[in-house]
């Protein structure tokens, strides 16, 4: 929800593992001033997502802004598209790809991501939300950049490889596109490599046993030739 002279930071996180799975992480925090103008942090309503898979949660700091947390894993990219377009709904436009390419010798990661902003709050008002909380909030969840109202969006994508996250920040109502890439790659030791170390590593643990099976063989004949020894001292004594 929306209103006057509100700030709502809003930051979305795509994190892509090594097995082509993950995570989306949407956090948004609303400011202390908005929080008391909409009658608290009961106000702000996430019961429409308890029976999705988002798994939401929420902090009130001390100052009294609230901060809401929803993530969802996937065990796919093509999964992970479809989690990301359920972020904002059509008005959004939210658009992913993500890529796992595996190589002989390496595998190669690539998220493509974006939201449309420049439809404003109207964008995220669908039939289903109007349904919900009844139709006097289509007029109410509205801002006015003039008035102060502003909605940061903060996009993020992490890929297995790279150094850092690829990051591209907006603001909700401004017509440009919001759009990040990230790219990444781990490099895997060759198979003949592997290979031949594990040749290696093979042939010192056999010369290793053959050195102790000497050494048994030695200390037994020692024994043996002392043995012998005795028991010809002995016979020449008697």
């Amino acid at each position: 929800m929306v209103m006057a002279g509100c700030t709502i930071n809003a930051d979305v996180l795509v994190a892509l593992a090594t097995d082509g799975g993950g995570d989306i992480r949407v956090e948004v925090e609303v400011d202390a001033e908005t929080v008391a103008e909409i009658g608290g942090p009961e106000a702000l309503i996430t019961e429409d997502l308890a029976s999705t898979s988002w798994v939401v949660s929420r902090e009130v700091a001390a100052d009294g802004s609230v901060t809401v947390v929803a993530e969802q894993p996937f065990a796919s990219t093509d999964e992970a598209a479809d989690i990301f377009a359920e972020i904002g709904g059509a008005g959004l436009n939210g658009q992913l790809v993500a890529t796992r390419s595996q190589q002989d010798d390496q595998d190669d990661f690539r998220i493509e991501a974006g939201f449309d902003l420049s439809a404003g709050s109207q964008a995220l008002i669908d039939d289903e939300l109007i349904e919900l909380l009844g139709a006097e909030f289509a007029e109410r969840a509205t801002f006015d950049p003039e008035a102060g109202d502003t909605v940061n969006v903060t996009l993020r994508a992490e890929v297995p490889g790279a150094d850092a996250p690829a990051v591209a920040s907006g603001v909700l109502g401004v017509a440009e596109p919001l759009e990040v890439v990230a790219t990444g790659t781990i490099v895997r030791a060759e198979p003949g490599l592997a290979r031949a170390e594990a040749e290696r590593l093979r042939r010192e643990a056999d010369d290793a046993s053959q050195r102790s099976t000497l050494l048994t063989i030695v200390g037994v004949g020692g024994l043996l030739v002392a043995a012998l020894l005795a028991a010809t001292r002995l016979r020449k004594s008697t």
